[in-house]
């Protein structure tokens, strides 16, 4: 029995060691991000963006500058960003101005008198149109509103690198992102998680990063009758991923959701790519 187990077995076991020993040493071991709000059930989108903004008032207030990005679907996150401002507002600490990407859609200004909201181009080469905005207002409280994929930390090619880098700090980023409770319902995520062959935009790790997070939720009972939320932070200074997922999402889309089960993993990612060009 002995001879057997080293003749078949014990060479077996060899193998599979060293061949995981090569994939952590040539792709590396994905570290679980810190998570800063454990997964919670909240009543609805303005109640998560006052949530965020009580957890972090001293940071924002203390701050030069804020970042809040937010995909540009579906229309709940501007909820969230909203309410954010309005609880600024009411712990008298109003932002200022709000420097906006001109392509992303507007927000209610409701209970939000006084407040200037300005178009910009983020993601220019040179970056000097958000540049002179920013020090135009200089001495103002100024959030900046992006796209998630420009305001995350998470994307090495994110425009919010480069801000920093010609300003000389580091920008407080939180990023918004659908959270996926369970595994049909990774369709959900935005940007897709692909693989690096298919990533042509360079997005794909933001999207991977939720995916991650939600994952280690799937076998936890988290109700999907009202909003849940997750926040991790992916890098080590002023980077919070906030994980949405939308009451009754696990019933939403039935046949969509089966057709892009179904489909090949290329088509299901490049459904769901048009949001983040």
């Amino acid at each position: 029995m002995k001879k057997w187990f080293i003749r078949l077995y014990l060479p077996a076991m060899v193998l599979v060691l060293t061949i995981g020993m090569f994939v952590v040493l040539k792709f590396g071991y994905a570290k679980t991000p810190p998570i800063v709000i454990k997964p919670s059930n909240i009543g609805s989108p303005a109640e998560i963006g006052e949530v965020v903004y009580r957890r972090f008032y001293m940071p924002i207030r203390e701050t030069k500058l804020t970042a809040f990005g937010i995909p540009p679907q579906p229309a709940w996150h501007r909820e969230i960003l909203e309410a954010f401002l309005r609880s600024a507002k009411r712990e008298g600490a109003p932002f200022d101005v709000v420097l906006a990407e001109e392509q992303m859609p507007d927000f209610n200004r409701k209970d939000l008198d006084g407040l200037e909201v300005v178009k910009v181009r983020t993601n220019t080469t040179t970056k000097s149109e958000v540049i002179d905005a920013i020090r135009q207002y200089q001495g103002k409280r100024v959030l900046l509103y992006l796209p998630s994929i420009f305001s995350t930390h998470t994307l090495t090619a994110s425009p919010i690198f480069e801000l920093e880098k010609m300003l000389g700090y580091r920008i407080l980023s939180f990023t918004t992102g659908p959270l996926s409770l369970a595994a049909d319902q990774e369709y959900l995520v935005d940007p897709p998680c692909l693989g690096a062959e298919r990533d042509a935009g360079g997005t794909s790790e933001l999207g991977c990063q939720i995916l991650r997070a939600g994952r280690n939720f799937y076998r936890k009972k988290i109700s999907q009758d009202t909003w849940a939320i997750i926040m991790n932070q992916p890098t080590p200074d002023d980077d919070y991923l906030l994980m949405v997922s939308s009451p009754g999402q696990d019933k939403n889309n039935e046949e969509e959701n089966r057709a892009l089960r179904m489909a090949p993993p290329a088509d299901r990612g490049e459904n769901y790519r048009s949001t983040t060009n």
